[in-house]
């Protein structure tokens, strides 16, 4: 094992990097209203109730996308059209965590320009401001999607850009007979290109998501929508209910409000929309915390003090020692509505009255690893690029002449916690841009370890979750480290605090960003007990 740095009386603060948790919260309440697919014929009554039931929605995204499509009809462009050309096509927005203003949005929608792809074009711009430790630093988001007019209205292409700290993360999708070809470029130079299955993504979700005529819409009505996610680089299935429709006086002003909500499948996270006549988004929440409030573009882009992400986490009066010391933690927890902890060996959830659940963590094995499971934890995907020349080299150096695999995940996890720089908020997208850097917080030194495990044949994924970051704090902070497959079960890894085997403070919340931003601001834990280290394998 190599040898790992004396701990600091209390951890040094190494959140959940503010840049990914930002943007991902920010990019799921921005796509909800802007790229997905109503699961209707478009032949059809768009404005029709649909009510599937979970299991056949997810059978039909799983259908062929190359069956033919039904032509729109002329009333559906048309209806496209109104709305694209009208007061709900531009709408600036303040982004607000809780009470404290983050950053600005700016969503347009617009006919395709000459030269550009597809027939319509849906905008969103994103700036966000972050602070930690007295200084402030600026994350761009930038995102262009292109639809074709007819017969479909499908996505035909689209372009995400990205820029934090010195760095430029531009990725672009294009529709092609066999897939989405996609090609990435960061700083300039070209990362290789993928093909990736064909997307539903599918113009028509406006019509559902900004409806302009809120009276139209049955309360309690569904929709399926499939949203192409640049996260997963897949589509997400996600269930549009409608939850009232209602009179709102707003500004002297009577107005018909829809309240939409919208239910996302892989990562189990509920967003709420309120939208007035017109199809104009008033408001749109993600968890308890993340507000896109409607503002003018002078009020928007005013009075941003940034997040404070040395800060954030969840409070908790209790002194547990050394954290790295604790097998064993008993809390309480409640979550939001509709949001499931993980349950395994390591992490027991039971539920309480009141909605709360009683959580027993322990520090050792946790579930047994399944085949889809292991397949994926040893795929390279747009983060974890494992395939890279120097990854590879540097996975075979360090696991030489090792014979088991647990000597080779404390080698792994040794090295990364020994070589990278920690910093926050560096926003570098890819394992092998971490390597080359050698600096970032505890996405980089996830991302990383888990890219070397799988290039040394160790399936391995990134876990986000809360973890205790010290009886100086007295916080649980939003963290990420990572599971590794050892002899059919999954054991924590934590490469930022230097533990080949993570101590029982780690409290998972899934395999997703999105899984934080679900619960940022309505997670609430009260430790019950706790007991001392007994060894790890």
């Amino acid at each position: 094992m190599s040898g790992f740095m004396p701990r600091l009386p209390h951890r040094p603060v190494q959140l959940l990097r503010g840049t990914s948790l930002v943007a991902a919260l920010a990019l799921v309440a921005l796509g909800c209203r802007g790229h997905g697919e109503v699961a209707v014929d478009v032949g059809g009554s768009v404005g029709a109730a649909v009510a599937p039931p979970r299991e056949a929605a997810s059978a039909d995204a799983a259908a062929s996308p190359s069956a033919p499509a039904a032509p729109a009809p002329a009333d559906v462009v048309a209806r496209l059209g109104r709305l694209f050309e009208g007061p709900a096509s531009d709408a600036w927005y303040g982004v607000y965590m809780g009470s404290r203003k983050v950053g600005h949005g700016h969503m347009l929608y617009r006919r395709s320009a000459p030269g550009e792809a597809g027939a319509f074009a849906v905008i969103v711009d994103l700036e966000m401001t972050l602070e930690a430790s007295g200084r402030r630093s600026r994350m761009t988001v930038s995102e262009r999607r292109f639809y074709a007019g007819a017969p479909d209205l499908g996505l035909v292409a689209a372009e995400m850009e990205m820029r934090a700290s010195g760095v430029r993360d531009l990725r672009r999708a294009t529709r092609a007979e066999d897939g989405l070809r996609v090609t990435r470029t960061l700083n300039g130079e070209a990362q290789p290109e993928r093909t990736l299955p064909p997307s539903r993504d599918n113009l028509a979700f406006l019509l559902v998501t900004n409806p302009t005529d809120p009276d139209e819409l049955e309360v309690g009505a569904q929709h399926t929508v499939y949203t192409w996610d640049w996260e997963d680089e897949a589509d997400d299935l996600v269930v549009v209910t409608v939850d009232k429709v209602e009179a709102r006086r707003t500004a002297g002003i009577t107005n018909r409000v829809a309240t939409l909500s919208l239910a996302y499948d892989k990562s189990g996270i509920t967003m709420k929309s309120q939208v007035a006549s017109g199809g104009s988004v008033l408001l749109m929440s993600l968890g308890a915390a993340l507000t896109l409030r409607q503002e003018e573009e002078e009020v928007a882009r005013s009075g941003v003090v940034g997040l404070d992400v040395v800060d954030s986490g969840v409070r908790v009066d209790a002194q547990l020692g050394d954290p790295a010391e604790v097998s064993r933690l008993v809390l309480t927890a409640t979550v939001p509505d509709g949001f499931a902890l993980p349950n395994a060996p390591n992490q027991v959830v039971e539920p309480l009255a009141g909605g709360r659940v009683r959580v027993t963590l322990v520090r050792g094995p946790g579930a047994t690893v399944a085949a889809p499971e292991r397949s994926a934890a040893l795929a390279e995907d747009a983060i974890v690029d494992w395939r890279a020349a120097p990854v590879r080299e540097l996975a075979e150096r360090l696991t030489a002449g090792l014979s088991t695999s647990r000597e080779k995940v404390d080698a792994l996890a040794g090295w990364v916690h020994d070589n990278l720089d920690k910093k926050l908020a560096t926003h570098l997208p890819t394992a092998s841009a971490i390597l080359e850097r050698k600096v970032g917080d505890c996405t980089e030194h996830t991302w990383l370890f888990t890219a070397l495990a799988r290039a040394a044949g160790l399936p391995a994924r990134p876990v986000y979750g809360v973890a205790w970051a010290g009886d100086h704090d007295k916080r649980f902070a939003y963290h990420a480290w990572a599971e590794v497959d050892l002899d059919g079960t999954w054991w924590a890894v934590d490469p930022t605090w230097g533990e080949p085997v993570a101590d029982a403070t780690h409290l998972k919340l899934g395999f997703e960003l999105k899984r934080v931003g679900a619960v940022v601001g309505g997670l609430a834990l009260e430790v019950i007990d706790h007991t001392g280290h007994t060894g790890a394998p």
